[in-house]
């Protein structure tokens, strides 16, 4: 049995949209905020180079969208060291919005992001290293960075490394270890992980997935895996 890791690509499309600042109730609001942070993000203030970065990729509190624009204030705020901007410009670079696509560069954001511990930045290097984009692909190191997110509770980064250990791809296959992981992530809601999880089960006995499933259960986000 092979799992498709490329099942999983498609969340990189709503990368950004997961860094949204805050929860803005209405477009007077956004624009107030618009008009807050401009002068403060044309002074240097990161947080607020983020925030219109976000603006403009959305087209916000009356603002027309501009990915273009996005890029500019991300960058900003990236080369300041801002992690979410560093993560949200990795994506732009990889989905080619507002800069030609490039997955090089979307890797050296993901990258400056992922070391400082940002998770979904963790996450997104895994799947580069995965699936060879902007790097060679390396399922070693796809493991390497996938653990990190799903410590963190990532459950698309979960799902894949639930993948990698089913397949033995990048860790030796270890059925246990990939239901365990199939079994957090579906306790998160997500349903492919319950999809990987059901796949698994057949080659585990009954005991073992009572124990995994245990194990999965008790575990809590930021501890490390109770991997076998």
């Amino acid at each position: 049995m092979k799992l498709k890791s490329c099942l999983l690509i498609a969340c990189l499309a709503l990368q950004s949209f997961l860094f949204l600042p805050r929860a803005h109730a209405d477009e007077a609001s956004e624009k107030a905020v618009f008009d807050y942070c401009l002068p403060k993000a044309e002074a240097g203030d990161a947080i607020c180079q983020f925030d219109i970065g976000i603006i403009y990729e959305f087209g916000r509190g009356g603002v027309t969208q501009d990915y273009a624009q996005a890029v500019v204030w991300y960058r900003k705020a990236a080369e300041q060291g801002n992690v979410k901007a560093q993560t949200n410009l990795g994506a732009m670079y990889r989905n080619g919005n507002g800069v030609p696509q490039d997955y090089a560069l979307a890797v050296v954001w993901y990258r400056k992001a992922a070391e400082q511990g940002d998770s979904y930045a963790q996450f997104s290097l895994g799947l580069s290293y995965d699936n060879g984009k902007g790097v060679p692909q390396d399922n070693a190191e796809a493991v390497v960075w996938y653990r990190k997110a799903a410590i963190q509770g990532v459950a698309k980064a979960q799902n894949n490394l639930a993948i990698l250990y089913a397949n033995g791809e990048g860790v030796p296959q270890n059925w246990f270890n990939a239901y365990l992981i199939a079994s957090l992530a579906a306790v998160s809601g997500e349903s492919n992980g319950v999809k990987i999880r059901d796949l698994v089960a057949a080659k585990l006995t009954p005991a073992e997935q009572a124990e995994a499933q245990k194990l999965s259960n008790d575990w809590k986000v930021g501890t490390k895996l109770p991997l076998r």
